[in-house]
């Protein structure tokens, strides 16, 4: 009898398994028949922050331009999350003596990214391993990636605890006296346990809409360029 109740069991739970595949699986097929490439590495890729992968050349011109006039002497910068490479070209142009590495989470993005490639810019996949060997940035861009597009149950789409998990990883890869610039996010850098690290330097532009830690109460924008002081 034990036996027997043990078997029935194990049948159960193979059989929620199977429907639980079964889900996933027509979730990838009907995203797949649309064609939303990104959609369907998102689902796949538990890492993926922002779905839409829109990009262009010199998107925000005043926080480019602000980040060079505050660091004119960088030497490597680090574009997270760069789409289709767009804004790797237009770094480089604003600083002229530096190397550019644009990372990506969507292979997709890479392919068609490689088209920009020169002796001054690269692409790597987004992957911690990869990025912490490269040993610091001078300046670090993360424009509109750790963010949702969602306008409803943020907290739920895209809690708080995500937000700071990659905000912090991501601040650990610039260097002393380097620039950590976050636009555009669904949340703000002030808020996370590091931002004492880091001064603010003032600039004139644009913001999405921003929110506290709780994804409910929407807040005042305070900034997107940080310098991280010198210890």
């Amino acid at each position: 009898m034990l036996g027997q109740r043990s078997l029935i069991g194990r049948g159960a739970v193979a059989k929620r398994l199977a429907s639980v595949l079964d889900g996933k699986l027509r979730g990838l097929v009907r995203v797949m028949r649309r064609r939303k490439l990104a959609k369907l590495i998102a689902l796949i890729h538990p890492g993926f922050h922002q779905i839409p992968n829109t990009t262009a050349l010199n998107r925000y011109p005043e926080i480019f331009a602000c980040a060079a006039n505050a660091a004119p002497d960088t030497r490597r910068i680090l574009s997270f999350g760069c789409s289709t490479g767009e804004e790797c070209v237009t770094l480089a142009s604003y600083f002229p003596a530096a190397q550019i590495v644009g990372t990506d989470i969507n292979p997709l993005n890479l392919l068609k990214a490689l088209k920009h490639r020169n002796d001054r810019v690269r692409f790597v996949y987004a992957s911690d391993r990869i990025l912490s060997g490269f040993g610091g940035f001078d300046a670090l861009f993360c424009m509109a990636v750790l963010r949702t597009s969602k306008k409803d149950k943020i907290a739920e789409r895209y809690p708080f605890e995500r937000f700071v998990e990659r905000a912090l990883y991501l601040e650990s890869l610039v260097r002393p006296g380097g620039l950590l610039i976050i636009h555009n996010s669904t949340f703000r850098f002030s808020d996370t346990p590091h931002r004492c690290a880091y001064e603010t330097i003032p600039v004139s532009a644009s913001y999405d809409k921003v929110y506290l830690p709780d994804g409910i109460t929407e807040a005042k924008p305070d900034g997107c360029i940080f310098r991280r002081i010198n210890h």
